[in-house]
Order: structure tokens, then sequence, then C-alpha cells
């Protein structure tokens, strides 16, 4: 990493707890492994790669690797979640004095060490993830084409643009939207951690692997064709499946958490 990922447009200081606003606007660059995207974070004098992983309701991971080198050894307690498949993880928990992504800096930032099933892949070199619990006082323009991550203030201070899409808001706050599809309407999260856009194989049909819907209608815009991959998962419940890479490789789309919406252009 050189010294132009840092070169930002000003270093703000917030709390982890999002309680203050980003003034200006911060862009970080999207590095891609495995289909995934990753983002400069920066902490204890240590840079790492982590995973931009908006469909994890936490705020940082860290692998045992990444805290060991930054030194970290102070825990606070235990936490246990469901992954996807089901299985159950009991992860430590940490609080970081300092996170830097961008041109954001945030305090106390709580975090889990990263634990997953033997099997569960990661992509190689894999050090952890940030999830969106971290970033949601922020509008977050993820755009897969131009290889960059815009975090502002003020729902996108204006640079957040598309076509407006709800959240559920029986899911409080978290990006789940309702698309209509070949397949009929889906209820599926947004994801930037898929590499694919997964549908519940319940869904796609008892012969099918995989289909590609002509049509993808959220408030009325068609965003088809988009492929939709069949995948046994059993977490979180009610969710019919997760849009992923595939879709964000071709449409831009903004995280407008403040509004609880996106924003989604071709």
């Amino acid at each position: 990493m050189g010294a132009n990922i840092w070169a930002v447009v000003a270093v703000v200081v917030a709390s982890a707890s999002g309680t203050a606003q980003l003034p200006s606007v911060t862009e970080v660059p999207l590095t891609f492994r495995d289909r995934q995207p990753f983002i400069p974070v920066r902490t204890a004098g240590h840079s790492f790669l982590l995973q931009l992983d908006l469909g994890a309701d936490d705020d940082l991971g860290l692998t045992a690797a990444a805290l060991r080198a930054v030194r970290l050894e102070s825990v606070a307690g235990t936490s246990r979640h469901q992954d996807i498949k089901g299985h159950l993880i009991q992860e430590r928990r940490f609080q970081v004095p300092e996170l830097q992504i961008g041109g954001l800096i945030l305090h106390d930032v709580q975090g889990t060490e990263q634990m997953d099933d033997p099997s569960f892949h990661r992509p190689l070199g894999w050090e952890g993830h940030i999830g969106q619990n971290l970033l949601k006082a922020y509008a977050v323009a993820v755009d897969y084409r131009a290889k960059r991550l815009t975090l502002s203030g003020n729902s996108g201070e204006g640079r957040c643009t598309g076509n407006p899409v709800s959240f559920l808001p029986e899911w409080k706050g978290q990006a789940v939207t309702t698309v209509k599809t070949d397949l009929g309407p889906l209820t599926l999260f947004w994801d930037t951690g898929a590499p694919v856009t997964l549908v519940h194989s319940e869904r796609l049909g008892v012969n099918l692997d995989h289909l590609t819907s002509q049509h993808f209608v959220m408030e009325e815009v068609d965003f088809g064709p988009v492929e939709l991959v069949g995948f046994e998962f059993s977490q979180p419940p009610g969710i019919d499946g997760f849009v992923g890479y595939n879709f964000f490789a071709v449409n831009g789309v903004c995280f407008d958490f403040p509004q609880s919406r996106l924003l989604v252009r071709r």
C-alpha cells in the first residue's frame, strides 16, 4: 500500500457509535479477492486489507494473527452467533482504541476475534472484515467499476445518486429489500460479502442450480437480467437470498443507512 491511499480529503475524528457526522467526503480504494471487496485500514501502526462486508451485522472482525500483530491482548468476554449455514460460533471480544478508514478515525471500536467453521472458505490472506454497524452513520457508496468506496454524511451530500429503494422496515435498518424476479418477489439481503447473487435452493427449484432472471425490479425500475445461484442456508431466517458481486459489478449502489434506503444506478 502506497502513501496515496491515505491522501484523503480530510481526517475526521468520530465516535465508533457514529454519533458524529462526516463533514467531508472520504474516498477509499477497493481491492478485490475472490470477487469480494477489501479496503485498507490502519490501527496501532499496522495496515491491513479488510473485507468490506456490509452483510455482516457487526462492527469489526480480526483474525487471531491480526490481533497478535497489533498486540491487542485485552478482551471483553465472548460472543456467539450463527453463520449462514447455522453453525454456532463463539468468539472473543476486543476493543480497538483507534481505527482509520481513509479520512475517518474511529475510537473504541468493538470487535470480535474472527472464527469460522472449518467448512467455510475465506480468500487467501484474509485478515478480517468491516461490518455494516461500523458505518451505519454514513452513506456508503460502493462503485466496483471505479474500484472506489465513498463515505459521506448527510445521506451522501448529493454524491449518492440513483433510484431510491427503501429498506424493509421490519429489518430495523438492515439493507434488506423486496425484489421482483422471474421467481416472483424475493426478500434479499444486500451483501458485499457475497461473491455471487444467491437464492435459497428451495426458491430456485429442484432441478436448477442457477437461473438468469430476466427481471430484477425494484420500485418499478428493472435492473435485470441478473444471474441467481442456488445455495442452501439457514441464517438469517426470513431471507430468500443475498444480492452479491455480479450485481455490484455492473451497478453503482449507495447504502444510505441514515435514510434506511439504497440508491441504485446502472
